[in-house]
């Protein structure tokens, strides 16, 4: 009787062990996704690659933008992603100039640091400046928006 009892509660125990993990798991792989809801996409590619179809890849991006939906900050993930899209097809010069604009309100808002942090992440991305222009200049790009940003 005292032998059966443990044995169940030794198997109770080790099923209470097993979900616990398995939920554990399941709040990583979550965690990831909010992250990163492309992991959806290779995962599918490793584990079920026949299931890769045109409706497939066609529903992976609705997925992937409702589990960012529920991610912390998803707004933010949002708008970084927005931007990034509208960012990448800029001109050299406006995309100097969004950068320096970026840096100059982190600072103004006490965001030194991310504002070098934003500097040093598209130092590679953005070219320097041509060596004409000088460091008084007035680096706004003609036409950003329609406008010349000078002032005259």
């Amino acid at each position: 009787m005292a032998h059966t009892r443990l044995r169940l509660r030794a198997r109770a125990q080790t099923q209470w062990e097993l979900k616990q993990m398995t939920m554990a798991q399941a709040e990583t792989y979550r965690d990831q996704l909010r992250e990163d809801p492309n992991l959806l996409l290779a995962q599918l590619l490793l584990h079920s690659p026949q299931a890769i179809t045109p409706q497939t890849l066609d529903i992976l991006p609705q997925i992937a933008r409702a589990v960012a939906a529920y991610a912390p900050g998803a707004r933010w993930v949002q708008t970084a992603l927005l931007l990034d899209r509208w960012f990448a097809d800029l001109p050299t010069d406006a995309k100097r100039f969004i950068i320096d604009r970026l840096s100059t309100t982190l600072t103004e808002f006490g965001g030194e640091a991310i504002a070098q942090q934003l500097r040093d992440a598209h130092v590679t991305s953005v070219p320097a400046e041509h060596p004409t222009q000088g460091e008084g200049s007035d680096r706004s790009p003609v036409g950003l928006n329609g406008h010349d940003h000078h002032s005259g």
